[in-house]
């Protein structure tokens, strides 16, 4: 009997925490009156162009999906603002896109050695781009160290 109590608690434990870890949370990115849209739980972000708020943020059908799971699963990429109000966004890790959005589209190097060099030519001056990373903690020191001027709303 006491097995089955120590098994039943444990198991509300382990739900209580998996839930209270998986609520959604939203992230505004804004430069110069775009708005990207971040719409993310514990182990997957969904990208969207445009501002998404209320009990189902979800703005359209195409969006940018990024997945990380288990220990070390990661999500990292870069959100370039371009003149003409289109998002690009660079690939690093566990990015693709849904759907077909002219607005906001996924870049990925066709050589790994060509997004090292883009990184480097960016590095300490963001400036229209801000790195998104799957840990919201290292994703705000980073562009805060490389000076990103993409203002970051964290709700």
């Amino acid at each position: 009997m006491k097995m089955k109590v120590r098994r039943l608690a444990l198991c509300l434990v382990l739900m209580v925490v998996t839930f209270s870890c998986s609520e959604e949370k939203i992230i505004y990115y804004e430069y110069e009156g775009v708005t990207i849209t971040r719409v993310y739980s514990s182990s997957i972000s969904y990208f969207y162009y445009g501002r998404c708020s209320g009990k189902n943020p979800k703005c359209s059908k195409n969006y940018i999906l990024g997945t990380y799971s288990g220990f070390d699963g990661m999500m990292r990429g870069f959100l370039v603002f371009e003149g003409d109000s289109s998002v690009k966004m660079v690939k690093f890790e566990s990015l693709r896109q849904v759907g077909n959005d002219s607005l906001l589209y996924l870049y990925d190097f066709e050589e790994p050695y060509l997004a090292s060099i883009w990184y480097e030519k960016i590095s300490g001056n963001y400036n229209n781009i801000i790195e998104v990373y799957s840990a919201i903690n290292i994703e705000q020191e980073r562009n805060k160290k490389n000076h990103s001027k993409v203002k970051a709303f964290y709700h």
